[in-house]
């Protein structure tokens, strides 16, 4: 088979999965764009990839979705950018307005708020995996994990403490450029 169709089939693939079982957010489903991207179909380094997670965490918009169109892009140029464009536009909103609608209609309020806090601890392992992951995978030299524990903690008291959301880019853009200096 073509190189290129074998990249596309990747992209498609791992496109697939994170916008079917990326429930939870961006931050909560890193761990998962990462084990697809690079780990299992290659797309990317992690070098690339824990630059784009920095990047996508300190601008507005979906943080998945800038991650995976970026990779999306870089594996597989224009042809690649469509197809996670398509995958990510189509299958992963339309299959959670159906979730959406369908516990809407057979859940009573008060569960859907047990669930709720009931996934929370799984969105905080997630993100702390993700932590670990990057302080091992980053060199001593590299200050990155800096950044990457900020954006832990920052992420985590966002959960817990319900902060507004410019107040998290503020401090992150702040560890940005800070750690431009270092």
């Amino acid at each position: 088979m073509n190189n290129k169709i074998i990249i596309l089939k990747n992209i498609m693939l791992a496109n697939l999965k994170i916008a079917l079982f990326s429930f939870g957010g961006g931050v909560a489903v890193i761990s998962l764009v990462h084990k697809e991207f690079i780990e299992k179909y290659k797309l990317t380094n992690n070098q690339t990839f824990n630059n784009m997670v920095i990047l996508a965490n300190a601008l507005p918009g979906p943080t998945i979705f800038q991650i995976s169109l970026h990779i999306s892009y870089e594996a597989g140029k224009k042809l690649g950018l469509l197809l996670a464009l398509i995958i990510n536009l189509t299958i992963g909103p339309g299959l959670l307005i159906g979730v959406v609608v369908l516990a809407n209609k057979l859940l009573p309020i008060d569960k859907l708020q047990q669930i709720s806090k009931a996934i929370l601890p799984a969105i905080i392992g997630m993100l702390l995996a993700f932590t670990i992951q990057l302080f091992l995978t980053n060199t001593k030299e590299n200050y990155n994990w800096v950044v990457y524990g900020l954006i832990f903690f920052a992420t985590l008291a966002a959960l817990l403490l319900h902060i507004k959301i410019i107040i998290i880019l503020a401090i992150l853009i702040f560890c940005l450029c800070f750690m431009r200096f270092l």
